[in-house]
Order: structure tokens, then sequence, then C-alpha cells
């Protein structure tokens, strides 16, 4: 298993985005920021709250990515995750419409808070056999995905 100690990230440009607050016990990972199209949001000021801030947490049984409350966030086993891969580029306006929470093309559901690097899991989904795929921004796409890929 990884130390969490070495969720500093000591050697990453982005360590402002790293939360090193201790909020999330057991976390073998986790990262939280505000999505950069928050201003936006201003716009529609009563939705602004459910997308406040985005986290990507990796627990030793768990995985939770999204924003701030229960309907705007994804959290599943990571006994149900089949495969992971690291997705070089998300670009939220073309290819998902934009930013939030999207479905593309293919029937992916987006986590999408911004543009750059992210994560692509495939993961069981109930009784019917069928498999989802979700992919979300990450500022440490290899990271996560070592981690995730312990299990499998």
């Amino acid at each position: 298993m990884v130390d969490s100690s070495k969720n500093s990230n000591s050697n990453n440009a982005n360590d402002e985005n790293v939360d090193k607050s201790g909020e999330s016990e057991g976390a073998i990972y986790d990262e939280s920021f505000q999505p950069p199209f928050l201003p936006v949001l201003i716009l529609a000021f009563p939705i602004m709250p459910l997308f406040w801030r985005y986290h990507v947490t990796i627990t030793k049984t768990n995985l939770s990515f999204g924003y701030s409350t229960a309907l705007t966030k994804k959290e599943m086993d990571r006994s149900d995750i089949e495969s992971v891969e690291v997705v070089d580029s998300i670009n939220g306006l073309t290819g998902w419409g934009g930013w939030g929470i999207r479905k593309n093309f293919s029937w992916e559901t987006g986590y999408i808070a911004k543009n750059g690097p992210g994560i692509k899991v495939i993961c069981k989904s109930g009784n019917d056999g069928k498999s989802q795929t979700y992919v979300f921004s990450t500022d440490n796409p290899k990271q996560v995905h070592d981690i995730l890929s312990q299990d499998n």
C-alpha cells in the first residue's frame, strides 16, 4: 500500500491543489480544489454550492470523486473497478460539451472540473452485468492510476 506521507507531492508544481489538512482520515490520496468555472456559476447562484469544491479521494476500500454534495459526487468500492487508465488530456468544451458532470457520445460519465489530465475508470455496475465508465479530472493521473491499479 502507498504511504500517505508520499501524498505531499513535493515534486509536483501543483502542490496547492492537494489537500494536506488531514481532514480525510485514512485517505491514501486526497486532492481538492475549487473548479476554475466557479465564477461562471455566480450567474446561477442557487446551484453554486453543489459545485463549490472538486475532490478526488482514495482510501483502502473506496474511490470518491466529484463535487461538494452527495448529489454531485461519485463513490465506489475499489473492488468494483475493472480497469484504470490515464487520460492525457480532457477538453471539457470539445470532448464533453462543457464542464461539470457530463455524458459524452460514448455514454461515459465525466466529472470534468477543468481541462487537463484525468483518469478513466471502468467499473461493475450492479446486477445487470454491464460496466459503467467514468472519466474524472485529476492533477496527478499517474499517481492515482498507480494507487488504483494495485488492486487490479
